[in-house]
């Protein structure tokens, strides 16, 4: 799965620290048709927009099978470095921001999501 961040940018310490962060998946209401089943939830191996061979998340996020272009994933817990440490590597620099006004509760995610425990290799 490419996502529009990654290593370089805000998550950093989900490579380097090795850990599994939270997701909560957001569809995009206007895909209205959909191949798969939205309550089954498999592993997703997460990759960077860079094109970096190292731009891989660490820790696969469980999202349903569902996921398409245009969805949204919400990552908690990202942590206070996460915007201090991003680069512009590759010519990839987020300017824009969107803020989430109600606090992310891994209560919301369905069974099975990404959670701040260390997932086993």
């Amino acid at each position: 799965l490419y996502i529009n961040d990654g290593i370089w940018a805000s998550l950093s310490d989900s490579w380097t620290g090795k850990i599994t962060l939270p997701a909560r998946f957001i569809p995009d209401p206007a895909i209205r048709t959909r191949n798969g089943d939205e309550k089954n939830i498999v592993p997703f191996k997460v990759c960077g927009a860079t094109c970096d061979s190292v731009d891989i998340l660490s820790r696969p996020f469980w999202l349903p099978e569902t996921v398409d272009t245009g969805d949204w994933i919400e990552i908690g817990h990202i942590g206070a470095y996460s915007l201090s440490l991003r680069t512009r590597f590759n010519g990839f620099f987020p300017d824009t921001f969107v803020e989430v006004t109600t606090p992310f509760d891994e209560g919301d995610a369905p069974q099975g999501f990404a959670s701040l425990e260390t997932m086993a290799d």
